[in-house]
């Protein structure tokens, strides 16, 4: 009896198990299908609310392109300057009046999804020397915090003086590192690292190059009045000059590589993410991507591949100017070669910064969202990319992290619990 009674009961304990098990799965499956069945919905009426949006904002588009396009031109205006005017306005105005309708959606998008996903989202652990990846990556480029906000943390600052510093091939070391470390699956990523490069080329080795040179050359000339030293303290006489010159022409190597990477690169930044499923969704996307061959974009970029041949088409005269130089005569002659061809050498690089002049209007708000129709991004204290947060997500992820209830674009106290 005994025995009966334990396999009477074990059967029990198992039918119960299994039923509980079914049961389970049936709660789950059905939390399953409700949520699609909700995403499935909310999916509908976002469809149809951005439908009816981009529809108001394309009326909207034309009708003030057509009167801001009138406002521009005067009638007394001569036929060749108005015709000036014209053109221009109707090659700036489409890129104008495209990223004036993406910011609009987005703002719709981001009214209807909350907006409150991104802000609260937490990064991934990562652990080993992926730490020290991501630690680089989230100092230079940081999804969460301005320009300013960046600059007051002391990784931030040091990094920036790394990338400024030319002497030596000092700045060549950093553009590398960053390079390597960096994802060169994002287009903005590309687009930033392009940028930052050719920005700071300008201001460093162009303008800074520029001052120095001078004033090397003032000193070689007038340090002595029966004789000049231009040969040993004018530009390019430095102990340290051809490493600066292969560093200047490493850099500029990085800058096409990933030019050339530009158009299999996607947008990563996309629109605001909407739920935890949904960011599930595309983190798998993503580990199918990386073994998926990335498709060609011609589009990829914006303008910028206009400006970077111009780049090469510089930096070929300026090559050619060296070349020339070092085929005279004595040019190469001597373990250092002439201080006529490396105060050449530093000129062409000085020059070849000061031609980078035009990148600076893809740095300049709102002129690189217009130029380049990228979707703005940076890294989280994973290393991983994301979309940079607005100034009113900023605000709100600060105030998540001071312990107050984000809802909505409402900042609420946590409630305090009553003491025991």
């Amino acid at each position: 009896v005994a025995s009966a009674f334990r396999t009477f009961t074990g059967k029990a304990a198992h039918t119960a198990t299994s039923v509980a098990s079914g049961v389970v799965h049936l709660a789950d499956g059905a939390r399953d299908a409700g949520r699609s069945a909700n995403r499935a919905a909310k999916e509908a009426g976002r469809r149809v609310i951005a439908g009816g949006t981009e529809r108001s904002v394309d009326w909207a588009l034309r009708k003030s392109g057509k009167s801001i396009k009138s406002s521009l031109v005067d009638d007394e205006m001569p036929g060749f300057v108005r015709a000036v005017y014209e053109a221009t306005f109707d090659a700036v105005w489409p890129d104008v009046a495209h990223e004036i309708k993406a910011n609009v959606l987005e703002a719709v998008n981001e009214k209807l999804d909350g907006g409150n996903n991104l802000v609260l989202r937490e990064p991934r652990q990562v652990r080993g020397a992926a730490k020290y990846r991501a630690w680089f990556l989230y100092a230079f480029q940081p999804y969460d915090l301005s320009t300013f906000q960046a600059l007051r943390r002391p990784s931030t600052a040091l990094l920036a003086l790394w990338s400024s510093f030319t002497y030596m091939g000092v700045q060549f070391t950093f553009w590398l590192a960053m390079f390597l470390l960096m994802d060169k699956r994002d287009e903005y990523t590309l687009i930033n690292f392009i940028l930052s490069f050719k920005a700071l080329q300008f201001l460093t080795l162009g303008f800074g190059g520029l001052l120095i040179g001078a004033a090397q050359y003032h000193w070689c000339l007038t340090g002595s009045l029966d004789h000049h030293t231009c040969d040993t303290s004018g530009p390019g006489s430095g102990r340290f000059f051809y490493l600066t010159i292969g560093g200047f022409y490493a850099q500029s190597v990085l800058a096409w590589l990933a030019f050339a990477l530009l158009p299999y690169s996607r947008r990563k930044g996309g629109s605001q993410l909407r739920a935890e499923d949904e960011e599930a969704a595309d983190e798998d996307d993503d580990l199918l991507d990386r073994d998926r061959p990335q498709e060609y974009r011609s589009d990829a970029g914006g303008y910028l591949p206009r400006l970077m041949f111009y780049d090469l088409a510089i930096f070929s005269g300026i090559a050619a100017w060296v070349c020339y130089y070092g085929s005279r005569p004595g040019a190469l002659a001597g373990h250092d070669f002439h201080w006529q061809f490396r105060a050449t050498l530093y000129w062409t690089k000085t020059t070849y910064g000061l031609l980078s002049l035009p990148f600076l209007a893809f740095v300049v708000p709102p002129f690189n969202s217009i130029f380049t129709h990228a979707v703005p991004t940076g890294y989280d204290q994973a290393g991983d990319v994301v979309r940079v947060l607005s100034a009113r997500q900023r605000k709100l992820k600060q105030a998540a992290a001071l312990g107050l209830k984000v809802k909505g674009k409402k900042v609420k106290p946590k409630p305090v619990a009553n003491p025991v």
